[in-house]
């Protein structure tokens, strides 16, 4: 019998506290009935290395094992080579993988490619890239920033890091103007982030330049179908408007933001809650923004549903009643500009909102 090894190297921020990987008996293998005894862990350095005492013969059976474990491809991860839906593996093993206080209930499985025996990994937990090398390892409840991502190294190896680790970050600036009297003080409080997966995502950072209020995203720039996805869950049955994109809603977005906006203007402070904002890129190739929430209402403009403006409500520390607030975008693809206004008291409020029922408030 060969002994075969898979190794998971710890390179994430947090000081790692406990790292181990223990089999589950109950679920050991037919025909290849790998025991407990077959499965050796230790520990060497800021390694963990799985070797399985077993021969390497390509098993439907084991395949099967392993593809029945999850819900489908996106749990799948793999090493070098071959394919995410092996037809054989050599063998497979179900077991707990540890990672500090964190579990995770994972199968991992021995392939074969081209000369080389590679390795499969699969867990509920895992949500893998497109191209299923590598994924992040979730964390119910954790910040995004923090949570683990698988990155296969060579044949055998998985590297454990940070999702705010991970390569290609870009400081992604969006401008927020206030009309009347600038912005004096931005604070935005994260509550939830999405990213294409295998992007990073390092956080959220405010400041004011000259009375324009500047968030800045920490993430990386590839768009997928998942973060608009999660974008529309988040506006609910609210609205949102683009800078510079024709269309209602967002098709693909690089990352996606939610959480509470708080700034200053005219000495009073204003709250924004559930405010979600995503960048994406438009057919001119530029990083363009999205902004909505469930308590925003569309502004009804011929020919281009998503540019100029949206109606949402908003707050005043002070406990003053809420009020309308109308945010715009007209061909600018870093920023959108903020107007109190009222609605016409001689017009009923229809089901749709155009600008000529709208004044602004001076």
């Amino acid at each position: 019998m060969e002994k075969n090894k898979l190794i998971f190297e710890y390179k994430a921020k947090e000081t790692l506290s406990n790292f181990d990987f223990q089999m589950k008996e109950e679920e050991t293998n037919e025909p290849e009935k790998i025991l407990d005894k077959d499965v050796e862990v230790s520990i060497k350095g800021s390694n963990l290395v799985i070797n399985v005492k077993a021969d390497r013969h390509g098993s439907e059976s084991s395949a099967k094992t392993y593809d029945e474990f999850v819900n489908g491809a996106s749990h799948k991860i793999h090493t070098a080579k071959g394919s995410n839906e092996p037809s054989k593996l050599n063998f497979t093993v179900t077991g707990v993988l540890t990672i500090n206080d964190d579990e995770f209930d994972i199968c991992i499985g021995q392939g074969h490619y081209t000369g080389e025996n590679n390795w499969h990994v699969c867990s509920e937990s895992i949500i893998a890239k497109s191209n299923n090398k590598g994924g992040e390892l979730l964390v119910a409840g954790k910040a995004l920033a923090d949570q683990f991502y698988l990155e296969p190294s060579g044949s055998n190896k998985f590297i454990i890091k940070n999702v705010s680790q991970l390569s290609g970050s870009h400081d992604n600036v969006f401008e927020l103007n206030f009309k009347k009297g600038g912005i004096e003080e931005i604070d935005f409080k994260l509550d939830e982030a999405e990213v294409t997966v295998g992007q990073p995502f390092g956080g959220v950072e405010t400041s004011v330049e000259d009375g324009v209020g500047i968030i800045v995203v920490k993430a990386g720039r590839e768009k997928s179908k998942a973060v608009a996805t999660w974008f529309d869950k988040q506006i609910d049955e609210g609205s949102c408007i683009s800078s510079f994109a024709a269309g209602k809603y967002p098709a693909e977005l690089n990352f996606s933001i939610r959480g509470t906006l708080k700034f200053k203007t005219n000495g009073d402070e204003i709250i924004v809650k559930n405010y979600v904002l995503g960048q994406g890129s438009n057919v001119h190739l530029q990083n363009n923004w999205w902004l909505g929430g469930p308590q925003m209402k569309g502004l009804k403009i011929p020919y281009i549903p998503s540019l100029g403006g949206g109606l949402g409500m908003i707050g005043l520390s002070k406990g003053i009643v809420p009020k309308l607030i109308l945010c715009k975008s007209i061909l600018n693809t870093n920023g959108m500009t903020m107007h109190f206004v009222k609605i016409k008291k001689e017009i009923k409020l229809p089901i749709e909102i155009t600008p000529e029922l709208l004044e602004v408030e001076e």
